[in-house]
């Protein structure tokens, strides 16, 4: 799809209109993307604002949490991706 339009943006131009529309739609809860789906997407931005709907301190109180556990940055970050993309 990407590659068929070109109305003199970029790629990267391109796709991260098409993100950001997919990110909306998915917010406001429009269209409900199947677990498989979003297994295998790989944009951040959805992640982000589903993690900012979190209540206040929520987030924080995960890290510590894991990083009591002795959890990398890396996997407690993952795991929070992982919580984002089933909410």
């Amino acid at each position: 799809m990407l590659a068929q339009t070109d109305n003199g943006h970029s790629y990267q131009g391109r796709r991260s209109t098409l993100l950001s529309g997919l990110n909306s739609l998915f917010i406001s809860r429009i269209v409900l993307p199947d677990y498989e789906f979003m297994r295998n997407y790989k944009a951040m931005a959805p992640l982000k604002d589903v993690q900012r709907m979190f209540p206040s301190g929520t987030l924080d109180q995960m890290r510590r949490h894991g990083s009591e556990l002795g959890m990398t940055g890396r996997h407690v970050d993952e795991g929070l991706r992982v919580l984002s993309k089933m909410i």
